[in-house]
């Protein structure tokens, strides 16, 4: 049966070309370091392309799957090319036209934040407006911007530390896991987007909280010592599905 709108469908083999990676994409792929994003500012449209995230972590893709926290971001600071952000969002890659060829390439950014980092101080905004705004000129490398709702979760201020670190070590689909050491409390963020309707976060082991920081990333405050950190993906609907499940089966074995 031949389809009713023909110029909707693709020739597979054409398909397949379309998704082959590009010597950019190449380029990326060859770095060691795989936790990291990809800005592609080559595709003319970058975030309503989702092509580069077949190849790569994006910071682009469909509308309609990205978070309303996230396109606020997009509408108001990475619109405009504020480069910190981008670099909060760990976008070290950036895949723009090549201005002899016209071909896509690969430029590194190297002041890429990371997967997470530990901060020096806090900065309390009242609100969402507030918070936003001052995306614009406080330096979010070494300073969280919190809002006033959120203070409670913060157990202590950052003690300043050298020796401080913190590392992800797996990055999988419903579980990241971090590596902290230091020798004096200390407040991480993480560049990932804050989602409190299933994330949530653990300290070796035990439940903590974690709260919004920079508008769309999550921070977590983490005392002296040597600890894991995981956030794990456990959205209520899917416990409730196993529990409905498992009282079904108990139900039925019964009758």
């Amino acid at each position: 049966m031949s389809p009713e709108n023909p110029e909707h469908y693709v020739d597979a083999t054409d398909f397949d070309g379309r998704l082959s990676p590009s010597p950019a994409d190449q380029q990326i792929s060859g770095d060691p370091d795989k936790n990291f994003r990809v800005f592609d500012e080559a595709s003319g449209s970058p975030f309503e392309n989702a092509l580069t995230s077949y190849h790569h972590n994006s910071l682009g893709g469909i509308r309609l799957r990205k978070l309303g926290l996230y396109q606020d971001l997009i509408e108001n600071q990475l619109s405009k090319g504020n480069m910190q952000v981008f670099n909060m969002l760990n976008a070290k890659y950036f895949i723009q036209r090549n201005q002899q060829n016209g071909q896509p390439q690969a430029a590194l950014n190297s002041r890429a934040f990371g997967p997470c980092w530990l901060v020096k101080s806090i900065h309390y905004v009242k609100d969402g407006n507030e918070e936003m705004k001052a995306l614009d000129s406080i330096n979010v490398r070494d300073t969280a911007i919190i809002q006033q709702q959120f203070a409670s979760k913060v157990k202590f201020l950052p003690v300043p530390d050298s020796g401080a670190s913190i590392k992800l070590l797996t990055n999988d689909n419903d579980k990241l896991t971090y590596e902290f050491n230091g020798g004096s409390n200390q407040f991480a963020v993480f560049s990932e987007i804050y989602y409190d309707k299933g994330w949530n976060a653990y300290l070796d082991g035990a439940k903590v909280d974690y709260c919004r920081v920079d508008y769309v990333l999550r921070g977590m405050s983490v005392p002296a010592g040597k600890h894991m950190i995981e956030f794990r993906f456990e959205p209520k609907s899917v416990a409730t599905g196993i529990l409905f499940r498992v009282r079904r089966r108990w139900r039925c074995i019964c009758c």
